[in-house]
């Protein structure tokens, strides 16, 4: 018998996303796996009132598209992209959000 390494592969998320397999077990596992995932990025936006105060301040407000900011205001700024344009114009982002930009760093739940 050829023991190869699709052969001992387990079921769980592995084999559900590279092998195809959709019994159960593998059902379960991706299931698990992408509620976690969805619980992570919520938790990873703060809101955006002070960037946009601040781009309003600088007279840089125009160089972001409207719909963005739209949608900044609705659900707030993703962590990653308050980085990106704290950054773009200079500020650190603890400068401009204060601890709410470290919301999450230091939960258990976040520790890799």
């Amino acid at each position: 018998m050829n023991n190869t390494k699709k052969d001992m592969t387990e079921h769980g998320v592995s084999m559900y996303r590279y092998r195809k397999c959709r019994c159960q077990v593998c059902k379960d596992a991706m299931t698990v796996q992408r509620k976690l995932y969805r619980k992570l990025k919520r938790r990873l936006y703060i809101p955006a009132d002070p960037l946009i105060a601040k781009l309003e301040q600088i007279e840089k407000l125009a160089d972001v598209d409207s719909g963005t900011i739209k949608s900044w205001r609705l659900k707030g700024i993703n962590i990653y992209s308050a980085d990106y344009w704290c950054l773009k114009y200079g500020y650190h982002p603890a400068e401009i959000f204060g601890q709410a930009f470290y919301t999450g760093c230091f939960d258990e739940e976040f520790a890799a």
